[in-house]
C-alpha cells in the first residue's frame, strides 16, 4: 500500500484521532521495523498516536525528509527517541511526545533539528542516562522554539539551579510545566525527610521564565504557594491541579489579563486580592473541581449503593455538587470577562460615593460648628431672613 502511495500521500493517520477519544490505545505489532514508511517521501505529518506497544521510533520515518508534524503522544511503551532517527528530519517544525509515560530521555540530537518550533513533552533523564540525554541548556541550540512543554517525573534527574536554564530560551513563548507527585520514600515526618523533600521541590519549582514569555501554564505544581518574578511580558497564567493555595507576583506591575485557575480545591484567594494584584486583568476562569471525574465517581458510587442495596441521599449530593465559587461577579462556569463600560460605572458610582462621603463629612463638621457657636433661634432667623 506505501509503495502505492508513495509519491501522492501528504497525510497519515495510524493512530488515535486527535483527542476524540482519550481512552483508546491501540495496538500494532512489528511497526518499529517498518522500513517501508520511508517511501512516503512526500509525507509532511504522521501520527502514531495511542499506539501502546511501540518502544521505539519506526526506522522508516529517518528517511521522511520532508516531515513537518510527528505525533507521538499517547505511545505509552515508548521507551527511546533516537538521534540517528531524529537527526535527518529538518524540516521538523512539531514534535510531540506527551504522555509516553516510559520514555526515559530524550537523545540530544533532538537539538539538531532547527526548524523545531513546538516541542511537547520534553523529560529529563532517569537512572544513569545523564551522558547522551537532552538536558535544558541543550535546547538553547533551538533558536525557533516557540512552544515547549515539560513533564518532570518522580524519577527526573535534575540538577540544582537546571530549571533556571528555561530564560536563555529567548524565542519561547508558551511554556507548560507538568509536575509528577513527590515519590512516595519522602512522605515521612523527621527531619531528614522533610529536608530531602523540601530540597528535591526546590529544584523542581526553581525556574526561571524568559523575558518574552506570553503565557504560563503550570499543572500540578508541588507548593501551597506560587511566587512568580516580574515579568513586563506575561498575558496568560493558567494554574490547574495539585494544593496550590495562592499565588503572588514581586513586583507592582505585570501585563497579565487572561487568569485561568482549574481544579485547586484549596484555592483560598479572595476576588479583591486578585482584581488588586493583575491590574490588568480582563479574563479570568475559576473552576474548582473537575465535572468530568465528579460524574464518573457518581457512576461508581450509584454501582456501589446498588450492589450493597443502599443509598446516602446526602453523600451522594456532596458527591456530584461542586464547591460554591464565592465570588459574585464570575458566572455559572467560574468565568469573569471585563465589561469596560461597567468598569466605568463602577468608577463612577465609587467616585460619586467618595464625593458624597466627603459632603457628609462636611456637613457633619459645619453642624458641629453651628452647635458650638450659635443658638437655634438665631439659625432659624438668619435662615429666614
Amino acid at each position: 500500500m506505501f509503495l502505492h502511495l508513495a509519491d501522492c500521500l501528504v497525510v497519515l493517520q495510524l493512530g488515535r484521532w486527535r483527542n476524540l477519544d482519550d481512552n483508546t490505545y491501540m495496538e500494532v505489532d512489528g511497526l518499529e521495523s517498518l522500513s517501508t514508511i520511508g517511501l512516503l517521501k512526500n509525507l509532511r505529518y504522521l501520527s502514531l498516536r495511542g499506539l501502546s506497544r511501540l518502544t521505539e521510533l519506526p526506522k522508516g520515518i529517518q528517511w521522511l525528509k520532508k516531515l513537518a508534524i510527528l505525533d507521538m503522544r499517547g505511545c505509552q511503551n515508548l521507551v527511546n527517541v533516537s538521534s540517528k532517527i531524529t537527526k535527518p528530519l529538518k524540516q521538523l517544525t512539531h514534535l510531540d511526545l506527551t504522555e509516553c509515560y516510559m520514555l526515559e530521555h530524550i537523545e540530544q540530537g533532538i537539538t539538531s533539528l532547527s526548524e523545531l518550533q513546538v516541542f511537547k513533552g520534553f523529560v529529563f533523564a532517569t537512572g544513569t542516562q545523564g551522558s547522551k540525554a537532552c538536558r535544558l541548556k541543550d535546547l538553547r541550540r533551538l533558536k525557533k522554539l516557540q512552544k515547549l512543554t515539560i513533564s518532570i517525573t518522580t524519577d527526573a534527574n535534575i540538577g540544582k539551579g537546571e530549571m533556571a536554564e528555561l530564560k536563555h530560551l529567548f524565542s519561547l513563548r508558551k511554556l507548560t510545566i507538568i509536575w509528577s507527585e513527590i515519590p512516595s520514600i519522602l512522605h515521612g515526618d523527621t527531619d531528614a525527610v522533610k529536608k530531602r523533600r523540601n530540597d528535591l521541590v526546590e529544584k523542581w519549582t526553581s525556574f526561571e521564565l524568559p523575558q518574552e514569555l506570553l503565557k504560563l501554564d503550570l499543572r500540578c505544581y508541588p507548593k501551597n504557594e506560587l511566587k512568580l518574578k516580574e515579568h513586563k511580558n506575561l498575558k496568560k497564567l493558567y494554574l490547574r491541579g495539585g494544593d496550590l493555595k495562592r499565588f503572588s507576583i514581586d513586583g507592582k506591575t505585570n501585563s497579565i489579563k487572561t487568569l485561568r485557575v482549574r481544579y485547586l480545591k484549596d484555592f483560598n484567594m479572595e476576588w479583591e486580592e486578585i482584581h488588586s494584584l493583575l491590574k490588568d486583568i480582563e479574563n479570568v476562569e475559576i473552576v474548582l473541581k473537575d465535572e468530568k471525574l465528579m460524574k464518573d465517581a457518581d457512576k461508581d458510587q450509584m454501582d456501589k449503593n446498588d450492589v450493597n442495596g443502599q443509598k446516602d441521599i446526602e453523600e451522594e449530593s456532596n458527591l456530584v455538587k461542586p464547591k460554591k465559587i464565592s465570588y459574585s461577579c464570575l458566572d455559572e462556569n467560574g468565568v469573569w470577562v471585563k465589561d469596560n463600560k461597567e468598569e466605568e460605572n463602577r468608577s463612577s458610582m465609587a467616585q460619586a460615593t467618595k464625593e458624597k462621603e466627603a459632603h457628609g463629612t462636611m456637613e457633619k463638621s459645619k453642624g458641629a460648628l453651628s452647635n458650638l457657636n450659635y443658638s437655634p433661634i438665631y439659625i432659624n432667623a438668619n435662615l429666614v431672613s
